[in-house]
């Protein structure tokens, strides 16, 4: 019984590999789409900071651009002049333009940055402003 295996499994194999010879390789060509999603999710701690600035609270960032993504911070014209805005280790100074860029990320990111304010010579002169994410 044993010798008749050790036969048919000799068999088997030398007619794979004479199969294999003559076989055309078959593959596949996988290709998957991922869109683009970004988000910004803000949750509010407030506190006040012994030089004056606020502590707003956590901005949670996620997006899979391939090139990256900034934060666009809009606010009213002729606001918050002189404002510095934190987000993270990144500040802007609000010119009163009603706009500023935010630098984001230069590639895919999901980070947590802390949000914080510190007032221009007009104090607080807006009532909120709002964040978007932007794709590079």
């Amino acid at each position: 019984m044993k010798a008749k295996l050790a036969v048919l499994s000799a068999a088997c194999g030398l007619a794979l590999t004479a199969g294999g010879a003559n076989a055309e390789s078959i593959g596949y060509n996988l290709q998957a789409i991922v869109p683009v999603a970004c988000s910004l999710r803000f949750e509010s701690s407030p506190s006040i900071f012994a030089d004056g600035s606020a502590r707003l609270g956590m901005l949670r960032e996620y997006c899979n651009a391939p090139n990256g993504y900034q934060i666009v911070l809009n606010y009213s014209t002729g606001s918050l002049r002189g404002a510095v805005v934190n987000v993270g280790a990144a500040s802007v100074v609000l010119d009163g333009s009603g706009q500023a860029i935010v630098p984001g990320a230069f590639g895919p990111k999901i980070q947590t940055r802390d949000l914080a304010i510190t007032p221009g010579a007009n104090g607080f002169d807006a009532d909120s402003f709002n964040l978007a994410v932007q794709v590079s």
